[in-house]
């Protein structure tokens, strides 16, 4: 069982690949009968509610296996109506694997309520699997400087149940499309957010850099690139943005303008032909940051993606979505954007989702929708508000 049909895609590839010859497709439900000696294997998703209550209804089983059990809908409800008692006949016993994903799920539920066992993820003395201790390894390290979200640390690698019930934006309302849009056509509009940081110190706050296009028709967003670096020299912070804004030949160039901030864009205003629009900030970061949340619950933002490099073993071809009947995608995005998204308020850091943030909200009536030179919001080295660019801190 999991929440998703693909989610098994790992299961039935092994099987085909070990007992290929004698598999046959169960007649009567989603799965394989082992001919030699008519075992069978079925197959249940737990996505929804409607789903989720169907499963193992009616059957019995000697061992259950639900993979991603915290994303499984209605999971402590179908558990106890359906799953549960599909066990009593052969006295069989369920596995819940999963991410912990917070507090606020069945899992947790199930895992505090009905599970007496502890288990501490791929980090234990026994496991086999040198790769998988690297790895722990070196997110361990990045952890113990800062690097890593301490939480997203013990949820992933210490297999530990913490909140992260705060979040906006959780990765299951990232979409990619079947085959990327080109942006460079007359139907789209593209934006670039940035928010400066000038420092390179380690623990410091980084530059950040989101390309946002938006279709002029479905109104739909879709995050084309990103990227984050450090620097102090504003000559080279100016070279980051020009080779950035080279890719996507951005209408508004979106900037925080904070503090001695203002002086800078300003020249930068004054010295390029870059569409630069100053902004100040006037909202805290979450409030900011809600409108773009919105979008993506509602399912109007979509991000870059490219085909993952795993082949189906039985095809030697690019794994098939079984719901869009295309290529599985990833993302073509930083690995780093993509976290700090999921994890805000509670990243480490946040100055991706400030820019994310800021280049979709150029698209509306906070600002000036028109083409811009940069000139329009305020006067040279003065914010609306008619200060200097100075905020309290």
């Amino acid at each position: 069982m999991a929440h998703k049909r693909d989610g098994c895609s790992a299961v039935e590839s092994v099987l085909a690949r070990t007992l290929g010859p004698y598999l046959a497709p169960h007649p009567k439900r989603d799965g394989y009968i082992y001919t030699p000696t008519g075992a069978e294997l079925h197959i249940w998703t737990l996505g929804n509610k409607a789903t989720a209550m169907r499963a193992a209804r009616g059957e019995a089983y000697g061992t259950i296996v639900i993979d991603e059990a915290a994303q499984c809908a209605n999971l402590y409800d179908s558990f106890l109506t359906a799953i549960q008692p599909s066990l009593a006949d052969h006295r069989g016993y369920v596995i819940f694997a999963s991410t912990p994903h917070g507090q606020k799920n069945d899992f947790f539920r199930i895992y505090r309520g009905l599970a007496d066992v502890r288990f501490g993820g791929s980090t234990g003395d026994l496991n086999p699997l040198p790769n998988i201790q690297l790895d722990y390894k070196e997110k361990k390290a990045l952890a113990a400087k800062g690097r890593l979200n301490p939480k997203y640390f013990q949820q992933e690698y210490d297999a530990q149940f913490v909140d992260l019930g705060n979040v906006l934006v959780s990765y299951d309302m990232i979409q990619y499309h079947p085959v990327d849009p080109d942006i460079r056509n007359d139907m789209w509009e593209v934006h670039i957010g940035m928010d400066l940081a000038v420092s390179e110190k380690e623990e410091a706050d980084f530059s950040a850099m989101v390309a946002v296009a938006r279709h002029r028709s479905t109104k739909d967003f879709f995050v084309a690139g990103a990227k984050r670096f450090k620097e102090s020299q504003p000559k080279r912070m100016l070279e980051e943005l020009h080779v950035f804004n080279d890719r996507f030949h951005a209408s508004k160039i979106v900037i925080e303008s904070n503090q001695f901030q203002s002086a800078l864009i300003n020249m930068w205003i004054d010295d390029t032909n870059l569409p630069i629009i100053k902004v100040r900030a006037d909202k805290d970061k979450r409030t900011r940051f809600a409108p773009t949340a919105q979008f993506y619950m509602d399912g109007r933002v979509w991000h870059a993606s490219q085909p993952v490099e795993e082949l189906d073993p039985e095809t030697g071809r690019p794994l098939i979505d079984s719901e869009t009947l295309m290529p599985v995608k990833k993302s073509a995005l930083p690995v780093y954007f993509e976290d700090e998204l999921t994890l805000f308020p509670i990243a480490e850091h946040d100055d991706m989702v400030d820019a994310l943030a800021y280049a979709v909200m150029s698209f509306g009536t906070y600002w000036d929708d028109d083409v811009s030179s940069g000139q329009q919001w305020g006067g040279r080295g003065e914010d609306e508000s008619g200060d200097d660019g100075m905020e309290a801190a």
